[in-house]
């Protein structure tokens, strides 16, 4: 089993995304309640996917993206449904209603909690790997032939 993403929402709950697992024959989103001692399998959808990309506006709210979907809770992980961003990206949240998605040589910024997304920046020259939000000002990338791609300040 291979585990792609971990996210803490804040110093108990947490979230691990990880790939489709075989043996078991279900997707792996595990879930703790007390700071990483013990995880259990949440789940999210009974289609095929593997989890890459996790995260959190709050302790209620959160996305994950896999392969093949991305879905959205609304009450911290208890239950999910189908989001409308495409799938296999990376997600990044600034607040409640803004932020951005990559995947391969593209970043979109979402805006109303993505019911309007546009593309952002397109580089066909490189490929984004994972895209992170240190304040609601600017973004950072990192890509495959650069370790980390400049910031970005809007």
């Amino acid at each position: 089993m291979r585990l792609n993403d971990i996210v803490f929402v804040n110093g108990t709950n947490g979230f691990i995304g990880g790939n489709y697992d075989y043996d078991q024959n279900k997707n792996i989103l595990l879930t703790t309640t007390n700071a990483g001692n013990t995880w259990s399998n949440t789940i999210v959808t009974t289609e095929y996917a593997e989890f890459n990309s996790i995260a959190f506006i709050n302790e209620n709210t959160g996305y994950v993206s896999g392969n093949s979907n991305s879905y959205k809770t609304t009450d911290g992980g208890l239950s999910w449904s189908p989001s409308c961003w495409p799938a296999d990206v990376s997600l990044a949240l600034w607040d409640e209603t803004t932020g951005f998605i990559c995947s391969q040589n593209f970043v979109a910024k979402f805006m109303d909690s993505g019911s309007s997304c546009e593309i952002f920046l397109e580089n066909s020259f490189e490929t984004f790997h994972d895209i992170a939000c240190p304040d609601n000002h600017s973004f950072l990338l990192s890509a495959v032939t650069d370790t980390l791609a400049p910031s970005m300040n809007l």
